[in-house]
């Protein structure tokens, strides 16, 4: 009868201790969306002035801008100077 109550005892602990590790994984959804909605504001040296300017921006949005950069680089160091095409469709040379 002692075994049969601490396995009672011990199932019901598990099943109780599973929903609480529920409600903490909720939690830490909720702050990891609200910290890619938050606005992080760096400041960004502009070419031609002193003066930086500062952008607002989500980190998804920062994260975002940051792939295209290294995909836009990325592009241009394998790609040949004169395929890059340019407006009237003719080449540079």
């Amino acid at each position: 009868m002692r075994v049969l109550l601490k396995t009672g005892v011990l199932i019901a602990a598990c099943s109780l201790l599973g929903m609480g590790q529920g409600a903490v994984a909720d939690e830490g959804d909720r702050a990891g969306k609200k910290a890619k909605k938050t606005r992080i504001c760096k400041r960004v040296k502009v070419t031609g002035t002193h003066f930086a300017k500062r952008i607002c921006r989500t980190q998804a949005q920062w994260d975002e801008m940051r792939a295209e950069n290294e995909r836009d680089m990325d592009r241009l160091k394998t790609s040949n100077p004169h395929d890059i095409p340019v407006e009237g469709g003719a080449p540079p040379f």
